[in-house]
């Protein structure tokens, strides 16, 4: 079986697909890389993933069609269509070469190359998977912003026939042909929309099959504490946080680090964010180390005793690494809930902040938590430890059927 994988978000990714293609090991799994990142660099790293091949889009036509779309399409319309054209004609040209059983992704809903994949994945026959990279919220869109995208949709995709915009406000298959992979029946409790649904399955989520037998540190030493930033202005942006709310999170960072000087932070910035201004605000602070996106994440976790964010993904992964989780800013999460009472401390200020570090270093505590997170485990990855095992098999058998016109 010939498997792709289409790079989206790198760091939401590449987890993902490694853990696929480590399990998927006697079939051929090729990476189609649709980023930046010198070839020369990027075939290495592939290979260690675990895949057998990497392929490439023509990038310089995925930037050019980004650029026009969003500086004034109408005017550049022509040229577009005309970019669009020769993307879909290397697409159909590549992969009628390399022949896929099975293209896999984590979100059919962005990006004018994933979604002509997608096009030529639906007029092959050819089985096409959305696998849940984080979690699935997202935020309220207003009536307005709705009926822009609406408007946008009909123009774009339906009348020009250049495949650019959303007709759907939740996470999931954008066309129903398409198959949703989710970690566990709570995430998919979250979405309403039927047609989706009907093609939604349960497989776990395999990045974490390496954590089945970790255990929760009860005795800390000399404690590590990791912060970990999200892009704050941009979530003004996305009205979760209010003007001003972004200053005075990352005030409150320096303040935590500045005021527990016996305690070692690693702050690892968002791939989204300027490392370097980050080096700027806690300049001086010697108990303070930044990292960008040069460490993998799992490599950072393992030394730390605390993780601390702002309801991110990566709280996620620091529960089921074993590493208790502080949330701080609390009616972020009236929009966001997908953890628990059980497994977190919540802050409201600086005060909070430092009170909560103190607890999740207490014996007591992280007892309480080791127990917590064997529930929240079970509620929110199913086939722990054998996840990776399943997505294969699932990924095979539905293609099997597809070929065979037998699940359409």
């Amino acid at each position: 079986m010939n498997i792709v994988y289409i790079s989206l978000p790198k760091y939401l990714n590449d987890a993902l697909f490694s853990s696929i293609a480590n399990e998927a090991v006697f079939h051929r799994n090729i990476y189609l890389d649709t980023n930046e990142e010198p070839k020369k660099h990027l075939f290495s790293t592939v290979h260690k993933m675990g895949f057998d091949d990497l392929v490439e889009l023509d990038k310089y036509l995925i930037e050019s069609i980004d650029y026009y779309i969003h500086h004034d399409p109408l005017k550049n319309i022509i040229k577009v269509l005309k970019l669009k054209q020769r993307l879909a004609n290397n697409i159909d040209s590549l992969l009628k070469e390399l022949k896929p059983d099975a293209i896999i992704t984590t979100s059919d809903m962005g990006g004018v190359a994933t979604r002509l994949i997608n096009d030529w994945a639906y007029k092959n026959k050819v089985s096409f998977f959305v696998i849940q990279p984080c979690f699935i919220d997202t935020p309220g869109y207003s009536l307005k912003q709705k009926i822009t995208a609406s408007i946008r949709y009909i123009l774009c995709n339906k009348l020009l026939n250049l495949p650019v915009e959303r007709h759907q406000f939740v996470y999931g298959c954008e066309r129903s042909s398409n198959y949703l992979l989710l970690w566990n029946d709570d995430f998919a409790s979250q979405i309403k929309n039927k047609r989706v649904i009907d093609h939604t399955l349960i497989v776990g989520n395999h990045v974490f099959d390496r954590c089945i037998d970790n255990k929760v540190k009860i005795t800390v030493g000399k404690p590590t504490v990791l912060l970990c930033t999200q892009p704050y202005s941009r979530l003004i942006d996305m009205g979760l946080l209010k003007p001003g709310q972004d200053v005075l999170l990352r005030q409150e960072l320096v303040d935590v680090v500045t005021q527990n000087p016996l305690i070692k932070f690693i702050v690892k910035v968002h791939p989204s964010e300027n490392k370097e201004s980050y080096f700027e605000m806690f300049s001086g602070l010697t108990n303070c180390e930044i990292i960008g996106k040069e460490k993998p994440f799992t490599e950072v976790l393992k030394r730390c005793d605390v993780q601390v964010s702002m309801a991110s993904y990566t709280s996620f992964e620091a529960v089921i690494e074993g590493i208790p989780i502080i949330l701080m800013h609390p009616d972020f999460l009236s929009f966001f809930d997908q953890f628990g009472s059980d497994v977190e401390l919540r802050t409201n200020d600086i005060g909070d902040l430092n009170l909560a570090i103190n607890t999740c270093l207490q014996p007591w505590y992280r007892k309480s938590f080791a127990a917590s997170r064997e529930i929240y485990i079970q509620k929110k990855l199913a086939f722990f430890g054998d996840s990776a095992e399943m997505v294969v098999h699932v990924i095979k058998e539905l293609s099997k059927c597809k070929k065979r016109k037998l699940w359409q």
